[in-house]
């Protein structure tokens, strides 16, 4: 797998995790459409990127829809690239991208989800005009419609800064 594809999937998938094909298939739950892919479980062994709900996964099984389960045999031990469709008794998630598990591809992975998570920080660093620090000295509320169109509406204000130093 490429560097590039590597990227793709940390950028497509919420739920990555390496894990071990425990069985195929689910007496529970099954794919809702034909084409979908069929179920595999595993058991969640690390969990290299997710959201906070998520992270309280490892060592429990979860069910996986795959394109490619015909190609993971019980037992297998791989990195699944995945999103979560339900999230209940049961976890339910459907697999965008698998590699297999060797510590040398577990590394790699781990280092491109480093730099993946690190990516918009760094867009916008490259796009900024001024970096600095300081310390905020006073701030304004700008004046918002009454009532608000919105309970979305943002609660806009403006910070007046002593710049410390420009980076």
């Amino acid at each position: 797998m490429s560097a590039e594809e590597l990227f793709r999937l940390a950028d497509e998938a919420g739920f990555v995790f390496r894990g071990k094909v425990v069985r195929h298939g689910s007496s529970d739950v099954e794919p809702a459409s034909e084409g979908a892919g069929e179920t595999i479980i595993v058991e969640v062994q690390e969990i290299l990127s997710s959201t906070d709900v998520l992270r309280g996964l490892v060592g429990t099984e979860v069910i996986v829809v795959s394109q490619n389960a015909a190609a993971v045999a019980d037992g297998d031990e791989g990195v699944f690239f995945t999103n979560c469709v339900s999230l209940g008794d049961q976890v339910l998630v459907r697999e965008v991208g698998y590699r297999g598990a060797s510590h040398e591809s577990v590394r790699e992975i781990a280092e491109t989800m480093r730099i993946s998570a690190q990516s918009p920080l760094a867009e916008r660093v490259a796009g900024a005009e001024m970096i600095c620090t300081g310390q905020v000295v006073s701030v304004k509320p700008l004046e918002r419609p009454f009532p608000p169109r919105s309970e979305h509406d943002p609660d806009w204000s403006i910070a007046r800064v002593t710049v410390g130093s420009v980076l």
